[in-house]
């Protein structure tokens, strides 16, 4: 594992822990390195809507103010997530692209929307686990 590979790592699995405190230790498993696997499992396409609804409520003020308490909307959205983390016939890459969307998703309530290197990456492996011909 190179110098690299490990500040991604510890830079992934930092940001998970924030989000994923009640997730499975699936997550330690999140800075993996994918390469060109794509595949087409029973929730990519749920999963790929999520990350499209995440992109669209991202820069809400809203969300910045209230995240995902009961109150709101945003519960919802992080509800149907867990549900496909906790889903036993859930592939091993759905369950790293969930756990993956619901740490970009604290990530961008913690910069108010605003990209980062943590959010590129985490969408790096989001897209790499569900299929990238989703995301073209």
């Amino acid at each position: 594992m190179n110098r690299s590979t490990k500040v991604f790592s510890i830079l992934v699995l930092s940001v998970s822990l924030l989000f994923t405190l009640s997730y499975s230790a699936f997550a330690i498993d999140i800075g993996k390195q994918l390469g060109g696997i794509t595949q087409i499992g029973k929730y990519s396409e749920q999963l790929k809507t999520l990350y499209d609804q995440l992109m669209g409520f991202k820069d809400n003020p809203k969300f910045h103010e209230v995240g995902f308490d009961s109150c709101c909307e945003f519960a919802d959205w992080k509800e149907k997530l867990s549900g496909i983390s906790e889903s036993s016939d859930a592939s091993g890459l759905e369950k790293k692209a969930s756990l993956s969307l619901g740490a970009l998703a604290q990530e961008y309530l913690k910069t108010k929307g605003t990209e980062n290197e943590t959010t590129k990456a985490l969408t790096d492996v989001i897209q790499s686990s569900i299929g990238k011909q989703f995301f073209k």
